[in-house]
């Protein structure tokens, strides 16, 4: 037979700590013996975990023999009688997910709950209300008082819905419903959540009932057409879904519900990968040459030449400081701190990032206050509707878009033979060279820094090819 230490019981597979009370004390007590479930199973528990509970258990004792032996109010500190009231709740399991009590006072004076000494307490909270005076408890009443309370905050709670995962999400997140780009990340959340429907968070099928909602709007998104015809691409699909998976694993971990939710769609798992375009290279020196003579349409140019060569996007060049940047161009090795400040929000850490500028610095110098002023007073749809159309009439490739230039960058390393690292750091993606600290370094030291000079060279070799 297991021995186990002492005050140490096994009952039906799980382990209990169970010590009599002193002899002074067993006329004040309830029962001979006090009882707590040390929530290990008697076959799965390591030794730490066993002493860490018996531990606990033990100073929860010694606390309940206090509470006995003595009646002055004031007598135990109060977290002694926090640790006493949620012994209390716990041993007694009067409190548990499924309750549903609406009153839990008129509960515990009809006997449907068990809380000792409930009575005496209830009169004398009721008569120092009366009387307009602080209540007189003992310390053992003071712990029935603050049991009482919390199980009356654990049974008013609203029960918890994925919807409220997804709300908490937003606040954290602090996304703006007023914002463009957040305001949109919020409707597809709602949009999501309708497939999803208002569900327990702790129902037994949750999971599945969270995986099936995120299936029925993935096959709803990707069966239908959009207005231009063709359909919405399958990473743009899981996109929308990442947010609400975030959230909803977010609130599980936090409620330590114990699950975790996944994406998997079976439609399209073995279907061709939608084709990325990108330009090759004489057409991107068509384009590069039109954007460096261009008198017309000046911060359109930039933007593209921007685009092309550090794969920037509109949003990113956009949220650019002015004088910053021209102190940045005009630096030995012309430069740009793309996402440099904390508060500028970036797609991804990574994002944040140090690109040597190689192709048309003097021109970018010229018309960056232009370029950013219109940046800065038209919509991110906009930006993205006039790069587009002057990049088909340039290139005439219909499918152009702002999007093609950062995959012609990545296209244009591969075919150089770039060290993916020093392309990762010009892109701003994961396992870039420079590690994120370089964004804060002055531009001398960056204008030296080997790593940094390794990385405009093979800039340079990417425009080039030499």
């Amino acid at each position: 037979m297991k021995s186990y230490p002492k005050y140490v019981r096994e009952q039906k597979g799980s382990l209990y700590f169970q010590r009599d009370y002193p002899k002074k004390l067993k006329s004040l007590a309830v029962t001979k013996s006090y009882k707590k479930a040390l929530g290990l199973k008697a076959n799965n528990y390591t030794q730490t975990q066993l002493n860490r509970v018996i531990a606990d258990a033990s100073e929860s004792f010694d606390i309940e023999c206090r509470l006995l032996e003595n009646s002055t109010p004031g007598a135990l500190q109060d977290n002694e009688l926090d640790k006493a009231a949620a012994d209390l709740v716990n041993r007694l399991n009067i409190v548990s997910k499924e309750i549903a009590i609406k009153d839990v006072e008129d509960a515990l004076d009809q006997g449907h709950l068990n809380l000792p000494g409930w009575q005496e307490v209830s009169e004398e909270i009721k008569a120092a209300g009366f009387e307009d005076r602080e209540p007189l408890l003992t310390p053992k009443q003071e712990a029935t008082w603050r049991a009482f309370k919390a199980i009356k905050r654990q049974t008013d709670k609203k029960p918890l819905i994925v919807r409220d995962f997804w709300d908490e999400y937003v606040k954290f997140r602090g996304l703006n419903p007023n914002d463009r780009e957040e305001g949109r990340i919020i409707r597809r959340g709602e949009r999501i959540l309708s497939f999803i429907g208002e569900h327990s968070v702790y129902s037994p099928k949750i999971v599945r009932t969270i995986e099936s909602g995120l299936e029925a709007y993935y096959v709803c998104e990707r069966t239908k057409t959009k207005k231009g015809g063709g359909k919405r691409s399958v990473q743009g699909i899981k996109r929308d879904q990442n947010e609400i998976v975030a959230a909803v694993n977010r609130g599980a971990s936090l409620n330590h519900l114990g699950w975790k939710v996944k994406v998997q769609h079976q439609l399209d798992k073995t279907g061709p990968r939608e084709a990325r375009i990108d330009l090759d290279k004489p057409v991107q020196i068509q384009l590069v040459n039109h954007c460096l003579r261009d008198k017309k349409t000046p911060h359109l140019s930039t933007v593209i030449l921007l685009e092309i060569q550090c794969g920037a996007m509109a949003s990113e060049i956009q949220r650019l400081d002015f004088d910053e940047a021209m102190e940045q161009l005009n630096a030995p090795i012309p430069m740009l701190k793309i996402g440099r400040r904390e508060e500028t929000k970036t797609k991804t850490e990574e994002r944040r990032r140090v690109v040597p500028i190689v192709i048309g610095v003097e021109y970018i110098k010229q018309h960056l206050q232009q370029t950013l002023h219109w940046l800065n007073s038209t919509s991110e749809s906009n930006h993205s509707t006039m790069i587009k159309r002057k990049l088909i009439a340039v290139t005439g490739i219909k499918e152009a878009s702002a999007h093609c230039l950062r995959h012609t960058t990545r296209a244009n390393a591969e075919s150089n033979d770039i060290n993916h690292s020093h392309t990762s750091s010009i892109c701003g993606w994961s396992g870039g060279a420079l590690g994120k600290n370089a964004i804060t370094y002055g531009i001398h030291r960056l204008s030296t820094h080997e790593g940094f000079l390794e990385i405009r060279k093979s800039s340079m070799k990417m425009k080039t090819g030499t």
